[in-house]
């Protein structure tokens, strides 16, 4: 199976949001990510679904909240 397009979850600050944290990629966007300064140390995960990278990341910025 070929994987075109993927959600990226990366580690959160206190301040992020889901928007800072959770985006959509192909190869050529996840590439002028690392460009852009992301490191493969704040990528948490990668998943090829929207609704398991929203799980992770909700539950990551919940347990900055407590």
């Amino acid at each position: 199976m070929k994987i075109d397009k993927i959600w990226v979850v990366i580690k959160p600050t206190k301040h992020s949001t889901m928007r800072d944290i959770l985006f959509h990629a192909d190869m050529s966007r996840l590439r002028l990510q690392f460009l852009g300064g992301l490191t493969a140390r704040e990528i948490v995960g990668v998943w090829t679904t929207r609704r398991e990278a929203e799980k992770v990341a909700k539950s990551l910025l919940q347990h900055l909240r407590v």
